[in-house]
Parts: C-alpha cells; structure tokens; sequence
C-alpha cells in the first residue's frame, strides 16, 4: 500500500517541479528556425550542411552533413553536390547574459559565405535568432578550391 503512495506522491511533486521550468526555447536554440523553410522548399534530395545534423535531419527530412570547421573543407562539401544548402546558426544555448552567439569556426564560415568566399545566396535568414541558411552556388569557379 505504501508502493502506490510514494508514486503518487513522486508524480506529483514531478509535475509541481515541471510548472516551475520556464519554456525551454528561453534557454536553447529552437532547430525548428530555418528547418521548417527548408522542409517546404528545399529539393527532397537537397544536402543542407549544418551543425547538429542528426537534429536538423530530423526536423527537415533533408540529407544532413556536419558543418565543417574551415572554408577549405566547406569548399570541398559543396563542390560535390548541385546548390547545396548551408544552415548558420548560433551554439545551442545561449550565453550567461542571456545572448545568442557563433562558435569561431561557425563565425569564420558565416563571414565566407557573407563576404562571397564561398559563393551564395541567402535564402532564409531570422536575425532575432541568429539562423541563416545560404543557398551555395556549387558550380562557381570560387566554390571550387585550387
């Protein structure tokens, strides 16, 4: 009798800790910012180029790769794929003062693509979120490395 009781009693005080939680998305990035454009735009077999790819496979049923780290290795992804897709977004959460931020090698990518480095164009951009996705020009003689 005491076995049901002390259930009870951890799903209740389960349930009172879950209502003090404040919305998640407060705290971490919400994968559904540019994974849902891509979902209802992008070719079904488009490749998207992103951090997290396992997540971002999930929400936009896309093939995934992990963003590399170098404009080198970027250049190498997308010069074997027709217009792939490249997805910036900031880390997972947010930093102690409550801000979005890039991890270095996301920021040195984003300044590439922004800069014309590796050739594209935006297709989607949230700046609240700090989520932009680029749609590469494979074919450019710049996507392409020496």
């Amino acid at each position: 009798m005491i076995g049901p009781v002390v259930l009870a009693l951890l799903i209740c005080a389960h349930l009172v800790a879950s209502l003090r939680i404040k919305d998640s998305l407060n705290h971490v990035r919400d994968f559904r910012v540019g994974t849902t454009w891509i979902r209802d735009n992008a070719e079904a077999d488009a490749l998207i180029i992103a951090k997290e790819p396992h997540a971002i496979y999930l929400y936009a049923h896309r093939s995934t790769v992990d963003l590399p780290t170098s404009v080198a290795d970027l250049q190498t992804i997308v010069s074997q794929w027709d217009h792939p897709y490249v997805l910036i977004a900031p880390k997972q959460d947010r930093s102690d003062a409550g801000e979005w931020s890039y991890d270095n090698s996301t920021q040195v990518l984003f300044e590439a693509l922004q800069s014309g480095v590796v050739p594209a164009q935006i297709v989607f951009e949230d700046g609240s979120a700090m989520v932009r996705l680029y749609q590469v020009d494979a074919t450019s003689h710049a996507a392409h490395p020496q």
